[in-house]
């Protein structure tokens, strides 16, 4: 699925099919958010004249553009989890009460991760606000808030699986703790973003 073009996903996206659906578009958002943090950084590493700086605003970059990548890469495997769901609902009623616990965590598992990547591409984008040039300070900004919009997103499929899992879990528990950390880390970067474009 993430071979497909841009114009190609968002017709599927809008489209009758429940696939893609929220798990894919929140990996999407995220993936942009860690690609544009990447562009901010990779324009300052080239602006700057301090070598250290340079290495680790090039170091960071590659981070976030891994990060990207495997942003991507959730979205399929957040598909090919709703079709197992999907399959076992079609189950007979005696075999899919055995099977539904397991692909119901299946289901919530690729958002999850989503949600810890996006945690993981916040704290990247966090080492490196304070010195992104002010010309792509939009950008890092832009960046914090689609990746904490992507984890919100992310968070509210992983609960529509979870809620309704039977055996015990943390599944819940984990996503809002994540939500929170996301949340605290981008407001920081996105209020420090507007208060320099601002002054």
């Amino acid at each position: 699925m993430k071979d497909r073009s841009l114009e190609q996903f968002i017709s599927e996206l809008a489209s009758g099919k429940p696939v893609p659906g929220g798990g894919g578009a929140s990996a999407l958002a995220a993936s942009q958010g860690a690609a544009l943090g990447a562009m901010a950084a990779n324009i300052t590493a080239k602006k700057t004249s301090d070598m250290q700086a340079h290495h680790l605003m090039s170091q960071k970059a590659e981070r976030l553009t891994e990060n990207s990548k495997l942003f991507l890469e959730l979205i399929q495997r957040d598909a090919d989890a709703f079709g197992l769901l999907m399959s076992v609902y079609k189950l007979p009623k005696d075999i899919k009460a055995e099977k539904i616990d397991n692909a119901l965590i299946q289901a919530a598992l690729p958002p999850m991760e989503v949600m810890r990547l996006c945690r993981s591409t916040l704290e990247i984008i966090g080492e490196i606000y304070l010195d992104i040039d002010m010309a792509v300070l939009s950008d890092i900004g832009c960046a914090a808030q689609l990746v904490n919009s992507a984890c919100e997103c992310a968070a509210l499929n992983v609960l529509i699986n979870a809620r309704l899992i039977k055996t015990e879990n943390s599944l819940i528990e984990d996503a809002a703790d994540i939500k929170k950390k996301c949340k605290k880390m981008s407001r920081v970067i996105i209020e420090y973003t507007e208060d320099k474009l601002c002054g």
